[in-house]
């Protein structure tokens, strides 16, 4: 495909792109899942293969899929208006053309990866699909449910008050709202991941006992603040339920 007879044209430059990004995909998407399957791995044991791996797979989807539509761009303007192929493809157009996908691909870093997971044989973009005890864990999402609206809300207010006036006190839920974004993180996670608690207390000495205490405290605190909201509340019963049984048979163990 490479000769000069064939990559003289538009619609081999485009296959041949394609052909270099599925060099990349196959082993991130095929080989390495493949052996992640045999050894039974998951992202836990090997976080950063996983997240490279699903991160490469990615943005050579992307890509592709990219190049694909512009190569059926191509084809289209070819068969039905050959001259309007000559005038968008033709020359040193066509490698504009080619760099969109390759741009692209630097574009799709920033996004959420697809990961592959061993359990469900597939990519998710939630690592822990199918994971007892991890998969859809709402005390993970109201982590970020929490952190996220802070973001929100500042950022809606600082953008909507460059343009138009607002009332002083909203103006005050803003920056309170920046500054909690930087300043109460720590706080959010000590308060609702127990994992991470756990073990802060321990590096700090605190004995076992008062961890347990602490996170049946937090626990009733936050079902206490979600009892208005029935989905995520029964959410949270289901998950302290879960812990405390998981609890019971460690120490039975």
């Amino acid at each position: 495909m490479s000769k000069p007879e064939f990559i003289q044209y538009s619609c081999y430059k485009f296959m041949f792109l394609i052909g270099l990004i599925d060099l990349v995909v196959l082993p991130c998407n095929a080989m390495i899942t493949g052996v992640q399957c045999a050894l039974g791995a998951h992202f836990c044991t090997h976080p950063a293969l996983f997240f490279w791996a699903g991160a490469l797979a990615t943005a050579g989807w992307y890509s592709v899929s990219l190049t694909c539509v512009i190569l059926a761009v191509d084809r289209f303007l070819e068969m039905c208006w050959p001259r309007a192929a000559r005038i968008v493809f033709s020359g040193k157009r066509v490698y504009y053309w080619l760099a969109l996908p390759i741009v692209y691909i630097l574009f799709a870093f920033f996004h959420v990866p697809f990961v592959y997971n061993s359990e469900r044989f597939a990519h998710f973009t939630d690592p822990y699909v199918g994971i007892q005890g991890m998969s859809g864990n709402p005390a993970f999402t109201i982590q970020a449910m929490c952190i996220c609206i802070e973001m929100f809300i500042a950022a809606l207010i600082y953008v909507y008050n460059q343009f138009f006036l607002l009332p002083d006190f909203i103006e005050v839920i803003a920056q309170v709202s920046w500054i909690g974004i930087h300043g109460d993180t720590p706080i959010v996670y000590l308060l609702l991941n127990a994992s991470l608690r756990k073990s802060v207390f321990k590096m700090l000495h605190i004995p076992t006992s008062d961890i347990t205490a602490s996170n049946t405290a937090v626990v009733a605190m936050v079902m206490e603040t979600f009892s208005t909201f029935p989905a995520i509340h029964d959410s949270l019963k289901v998950v302290a339920t879960s812990q405390s049984t998981q609890r019971n048979t460690q120490v039975v163990a």
